[in-house]
């Protein structure tokens, strides 16, 4: 998802590599200037914030045919174009543009 870091953030699920949670548990929460100490914001943004400021880098989650594989509402409403609402922050802040 864009626009709110460099990267992007994920948006629907995380996987992070060992080295990556190390230094969410060891730096970032403990450090209030690299990620957010509040309950406040988008915990999918500030996450992606935190992992940018510690220099996670964010990879392409897709599949080997370029479908995403992390997907945040029920199967009907990414599979049927009726109940796809393209208003959605999901599909307006994709990473990689959305399949109709």
């Amino acid at each position: 998802m864009k626009p709110y870091t460099k990267q992007g953030y994920m948006y629907g699920g995380y996987v992070l590599s060992r080295k990556a949670l190390e230094l969410l548990t060891t730096q970032g929460l403990k450090n209030g200037s690299l990620c957010r100490m509040d309950s406040e914001g988008s915990h999918e943004i500030e996450m992606g914030k935190c992992l940018e400021n510690l220099g996670v880098v964010a990879g392409d989650t897709r599949d080997n045919l370029r479908r995403d594989r992390f997907l945040p509402f029920t199967p009907e409403n990414h599979l049927i174009d009726s109940r796809r609402n393209q208003s959605f922050e999901f599909f307006t802040h994709a990473y990689y543009p959305q399949g109709s």
